[in-house]
Order: C-alpha cells, then structure tokens, then sequence
C-alpha cells in the first residue's frame, strides 16, 4: 500500500500521527536552550602571568620572553603575540582551526612547567586561559544606595552573592569595585634605625606567627583527637603585642613599640562608577548549557526578593 493511498484509507490514523508530530514538536521547541553566543570554543589560548611591583621592561626579561621561547615548540601555532605591562605579561596563542585545544593547552602547561624555575620567584604561577564565550557574564548589576563603598561590598558579598549562588544554573558571582579591607602597619623608620631592625625581619616575622598549623593527633583511650596550632591574629592588639626583637638593654621589642597598627583599606587601582557616582560592580555567570533567558530571570527574581529585605 501507497503513503498516499494509506491515508486516504487510514484518515484517523494519519491524523493522530500528526497531532503526536506537532505535540512532540511543541514540547521539544520549549526545552530548547537559550544563548546569548554560540557555544563553541576559538582556538585561542591566553597565558597571564602577574610579577606584582615589577616594570613593563622587567615583565618582558623575565617573564614574557622565556614563555615565549618554552611555548614556541608546541605544534599547530598559527600567530603567537604578548604584552607586557606593569605588573602582568599577556601571552595569545592562537591554533589553526580544527585543533584539540585540550591537547594543546595541555601542552601549553608542560612546557610551561619545564620552565617554571626560570620565573621570578615573586611572580604568580602562569594561569593558562581557553577562551570560551559560554563563560561570559549574562548579567552586570551597577549597585548603588550606600556612600561608603565598603559597607555596600560587605552587603553584596555577605547577603546577595550567596543567596544568588543557590540558583540553578548560576556558576560564580564576580564582584569588582568598592574598598576592602586591610590591617595596616605603619612603621616609624627612625625607631627601625634605633633598633638595627629591617623591614624584613619584620615581614617574617609576622608572616611565620599568622599561621594555623597542624600539629598531629591526640589519643585517649579509644578516642583520636587531631591536634592544630592557631595562630592566626584576631585582633590588632595581638598584632601589636608581636615581639619583633630584643633591644641592647635586653628588652623585648614589641611590633607597637616601632609601628601603628590600624584598620586601613587597600590600595585602590582602579575605580568603578555608576552615574557618576562610586558603586560596586556584581557579574553573574551562568553554567555551561544552562538557558541564558532562565537564569537571567531567576537572577532577577531574586534580587527583586532582596531588595525588599535589604
């Protein structure tokens, strides 16, 4: 029997196969995910490097030029470009298409690796980036309602990221702007000089006493008990009343007899502004396959929730 004979034949059959077709068409058009780029992966891979202090001149010596060189060997490179700036080198790679970026990038890291002791001892370890549109922000809140900026990323860190953390389909929250937090040591050079005491010692110092440690187990009849030394400073009292060295008189010197401890800020690099005014900058990412229209409405959602209560 003919299709076309068969549906003239079987009419009600033909039309509940039909109907079944376009329902199943419906429900799968509504599963069907949403993005704002294509999920696909450039054949690009960035190396970022940070050397804290050092000069764009220093970055290229030490840091960008032997990259470079240990990268050079890994096949399939199509262009190969850097910068270098003041406080980070910037390396691209970029792949003919149609090659493993996994392969490659592993590469990338073992050669990275060979070459690891040649890097500054001050400098980051290389962060090796694929580019992938898929990890963009889907959205960027400006937050204002509060002049000091510390308090408004206290708010946004303590009661908006984690609740926004617990949406399905929400990956990370970024939050960039605003002052943060810093104990602060303000040394007087001249009773440094007195006391024959360098900035390092005091560095080591208070490096080697804020510090929790395990220090092994405990065993009582049946019972093991894990033991850990904590020292990590809670206050700036404890900061203060840090021994730093002994005078020649055989005092103890202590970190508040040759400095000031305070609460401070740290240095801002740069600044974030909304409507003129000073903000903090909130970035939601999303999951790799997660529809971007619903995450970005449950987001809203949800801070439309907090903002009620905040």
């Amino acid at each position: 029997m003919k299709l076309p004979e068969f549906s003239v034949n079987r009419k009600v059959t033909v039309t509940m196969l039909t109907i079944l077709v376009i329902i199943l068409g419906i429900v799968a058009f509504r599963q069907l995910g949403l993005e704002m780029m294509p999920d696909m992966d450039f054949p690009q891979v960035t190396i970022v490097t940070v050397y804290p202090g050092a000069s764009p001149e220093d970055i290229e010596e030490t840091v960008t030029k032997p990259i470079e060189s240990a990268i050079a060997s890994v096949k399939d490179i199509k262009t190969l470009k850097s910068e270098s700036k003041e406080n980070f080198s910037v390396v691209s790679v970029e792949f003919e298409w149609g090659t493993n970026l996994d392969f490659s990038t592993q590469d990338i890291r073992d050669a990275i690796d060979l070459i690891s002791d040649q890097l500054p001892d001050d400098a980051e370890r290389p962060m090796v980036l694929k580019v992938n549109l898929s990890q963009m922000p889907v959205l960027m809140y400006g937050v204002v309602g509060a002049e000091n900026t510390y308090k408004l990323r206290k708010i946004i860190e303590d009661d908006v990221e984690p609740d926004l953390k617990h949406l399905k389909g929400v990956a990370s929250i970024m939050v960039m702007g605003g002052k943060e937090a810093e104990k602060q040591i303000i040394v007087d050079k001249t009773k440094l000089e007195l006391n024959h005491i360098s900035i390092d010692d005091i560095v080591g110092i208070l490096s080697a006493q804020n510090l929790n440690l395990p220090a092994g187990h405990l065993t009582e009849y049946q019972n093991d008990y894990l033991v850990r030394t904590v020292g990590e400073y809670k206050s700036l009292k404890e900061i203060e009343n840090t021994p730093v060295a002994v005078s020649q008189t055989g005092n103890t010197i202590y970190v508040k007899d040759i400095a000031k401890v305070i609460d401070g800020f740290k240095e801002q690099r740069y600044y974030v502004r909304l409507n003129k005014k000073p903000t903090v900058m909130m970035m939601v990412s999303k999951e790799s396959g997660a529809n971007t229209l619903a995450v970005a409405e449950n987001v809203k959602k949800k801070i439309a929730a907090l903002e009620k209560r905040l």
